[in-house]
């Protein structure tokens, strides 16, 4: 795909970089939103700008907007590096108590990809995460089931 814009990923960064990742900061849902899809179809993860915006999904998690916050979580897996994982672990595990369950199945869905990725930093939030069993939404119930089979086999294999 990056071959028909007329650029690799592996050289530098587009000149558009800073706009989309500007774009991600404007207030609004269309701008926020299409500032996100940038970033995530073009920027890698080890990308420095990535980590700048670090900041960007660290407010996003903090709105009131349901959308926004589900836009923020949706683009923790494609743009949270490793290394930084455990400082939105935390913000994370507090949407799993959110009052919608769009929002806690993302969180989920977020949490499940962490572990994945650096399960040292998430096995303190199996406990929350297990209490999601009796949530009364179904999709966030199966959500949770994937996470704790993959935790289960982790620790078969141990």
């Amino acid at each position: 795909m990056y071959q028909r814009l007329g650029w690799s990923p592996s050289t530098t960064l587009p000149s558009g970089s800073t706009f989309q990742s500007s774009l991600a900061n404007e207030p609004g849902v269309a701008s926020t939103s299409f500032g996100y899809l940038a970033c995530t179809a073009l920027l890698q993860v080890s990308s420095p700008l990535s980590v700048l915006l670090v900041n960007t999904i660290v407010k996003d998690l903090a709105s009131k907007n349901i959308l926004i916050v589900a836009m923020a979580l949706s683009s923790c897996c494609q743009l949270i590096p490793r290394e930084l994982m455990p400082t939105v672990v935390p913000l994370v595990q507090e949407k799993l108590s959110h009052s919608s369950s769009y929002v806690r199945g993302k969180a989920v869905i977020v949490l499940h990809h962490f572990y994945r990725n650096c399960p040292e930093h998430c096995c303190y939030y199996i406990s929350t995460t297990q209490s999601l069993l009796g949530d009364k939404d179904p999709a966030v119930v199966a959500l949770v089931v994937q996470l704790l089979v993959d935790v289960v086999q982790v620790m078969c294999v141990v």
